[in-house]
C-alpha cells in the first residue's frame, strides 16, 4: 500500500514523501494514529499544494528573519546583576536572560540557538555578543550594570 505521510514516522520517512508499507502497518498504525493517508491521486495533489505552500512560507519566514537580524545588529541592551566590589556577578548572565532582555525591551522573539556565547557572562560592564541565523550575523552589545 502506498501512503503519503503527514508527520515524520521513525524508521518510515519524513513528512510529505510517499512511501510504500505493508497493509496491516499502514492501516493499523500510519492511518489509525493519523501519520498518514493513502496514496491517491486526489491526496496527491492536495499534498502537492500543502508542499507549495509550505516552502512559500518558509522563504517568507526567512526573509523576515533576515530582515530582523538585520535591525538588531548594533543593538544595546541592559541588564542588571548583583555583583561584588570588583564587578564579578553574583549569577551569571546566560543565553535565556538575554532573549528575555530582548523581548521585554525591543519586543523581538529570538532563539535561544541563534546567540553565539561560549560561557555566560559573569562580570559587569560592557559584552559584545553575536548573533547568528543561517548567514545572517548581527553584534549585540550587552550593558551589565552592577548592584551591591
Amino acid at each position: 500500500m502506498k501512503v503519503i505521510l503527514l508527520k515524520d514516522v521513525p524508521k518510515v520517512g519524513h513528512k510529505f514523501e510517499v512511501k510504500e508499507v505493508a497493509d496491516g502497518f499502514g492501516r493499523n498504525v500510519i492511518m489509525a494514529r493519523g501519520l498518514g493517508m493513502i496514496a491517491t491521486p486526489v491526496n496527491l495533489t492536495k499534498v502537492g499544494q500543502e508542499i507549495t505552500k509550505a516552502e512559500e512560507t518558509a522563504k517568507l519566514r526567512q526573509e523576515l528573519i533576515k530582515k530582523g537580524v538585520q535591525e538588531l545588529n548594533d543593538l544595546e541592551l541592559s541588564l542588571t546583576g548583583k555583583a561584588n566590589k570588583e564587578g564579578h556577578l553574583f549569577a551569571a548572565i546566560h543565553k535565556t536572560d538575554i532573549v528575555k532582555a530582548i523581548k521585554e525591551q525591543i519586543g523581538v522573539e529570538v532563539n535561544v540557538d541563534w546567540l553565539v556565547l561560549d560561557k555566560p557572562l559573569k562580570t559587569a560592564g560592557e559584552h559584545l555578543v553575536e548573533m547568528k541565523v543561517g548567514d545572517n550575523k548581527a553584534t549585540i552589545k550587552v550593558v551589565i550594570s552592577s548592584t551591591e
